[in-house]
């Protein structure tokens, strides 16, 4: 962009353009980073909160954060990715846990089939993310984050169907609930 500003001869209203941009950019930034760490740290000032991140971003930028940046987006794709899956599998196909929130049954802390197709899926989006996030072993969909949602589907899917006997038990205790809920 300044190469353009320069070519243009205008490199002094570049270089103030580019400025205020960030500026308004960076502000947000840190404002909307002070709110969500105060909260988290509840017995340090807003203020001194808000200077110390600051410090602590201007740091990280100098050290050039931002070229990292890409292998960050990459990382999260290979975490959140297989989350959506899992998600329309449970609700479309295995339906235990919807029916759990349905019926105002206290949720489970942790369902195993969904941590291990949480982990499946992630493991395969780490095989078919590019290096130098991943390691690009194969590809069925040319996108690594599909392939992620896909593998957690798939693995929820299967693992619900296979569990259905478990569940099916569940099921009959959740009726029960229900039953005695409504007088039945």
């Amino acid at each position: 962009m300044m190469k353009i500003f320069i070519t243009l001869g205008l490199a002094i209203p570049g270089i103030l353009v580019l400025t205020l941009a960030q500026w308004t950019t960076n502000t947000s930034n840190l404002y909307s980073s002070s709110l969500g760490f105060s909260i988290v740290f509840t017995k340090i000032q807003k203020e001194w909160l808000t200077i110390i991140l600051g410090i602590i971003a201007t740091i990280l930028a100098v050290l050039g954060i931002y070229d990292q940046f890409l292998s960050f987006l990459n990382i999260l794709a290979i975490i959140i990715a297989p989350i959506g899956g899992i998600y329309v599998a449970e609700y479309f196909f295995v339906k235990t846990e919807f029916q759990r929130y349905d019926l105002h049954l206290e949720a489970k802390a942790v369902v195993t089939r969904s941590i291990i197709a949480w982990v499946a899926g992630m493991l395969i989006t780490y095989l078919t993310t590019a290096q130098p996030s991943g390691l690009a072993l194969f590809s069925p969909t040319s996108v690594s984050a599909l392939d992620g949602v896909l593998s957690g589907f798939i693995v929820q899917t299967v693992l619900g169907k296979l569990l259905k006997q478990k569940d099916s038990f569940q099921q009959v205790t959740i009726d029960k609930k229900e039953n005695e809920e409504f007088g039945q």
